[in-house]
């Protein structure tokens, strides 16, 4: 009967201030496993708490799908959303401007208005969308931080 270990680096632990909760704990990870090393037979021989920690290891390395990088990758997609829904909105209100316009008594006068010029219509829904999609970036961009900070 053959016996197996796997064996676990340590290293010192350097400061990281420019790298969120995640990364810290991956180096930690790439720093106490040997990724290139592990079976499961040898993953079989290791303590549960340990077994916990290299699955939890594993789960931050491989797992695209994980709910953070679910609310990291919807940190930039909802935005994008917003202000194309609002690029939308404001053709929207140009074309309705533009109908207004013509059906006037009198278009030159009616146009010279600025609640009735088309491209006001659409330049404040795209102010409006873009602060929008910034809102919505830095507070899913928080919500990301919390949930990195809370997991690892």
């Amino acid at each position: 009967m053959s016996y197996t270990t796997v064996h676990m680096r340590h290293t010192s632990s350097g400061s990281s201030s420019s790298r969120d909760a995640k990364d810290v704990f991956i180096s930690g990870c790439r720093n106490d496993f040997d990724f290139s090393q592990i079976t499961p037979e040898k993953i079989s021989k290791l303590s549960k708490e340990n077994q916990n920690y290299f699955h939890k290891c594993d789960d931050a390395i491989n797992n695209k799908l994980s709910v953070d990088s679910l609310v990291y990758y919807s940190s930039f997609i909802l935005p994008i959303i917003c202000i194309l829904i609002f690029i939308r909105i404001g053709k929207k209100h140009y074309r309705i401007a533009e109908e207004k316009i013509k059906n006037a008594k009198y278009p030159v006068i009616f146009a010279r208005k600025p609640e009735n010029n088309p491209s006001n219509s659409m330049e404040i829904a795209l102010v409006i969308g873009g602060v929008l999609a910034a809102l919505i970036y830095i507070l899913i961009y928080i919500v990301y931080i919390i949930i990195v900070e809370i997991k690892y």
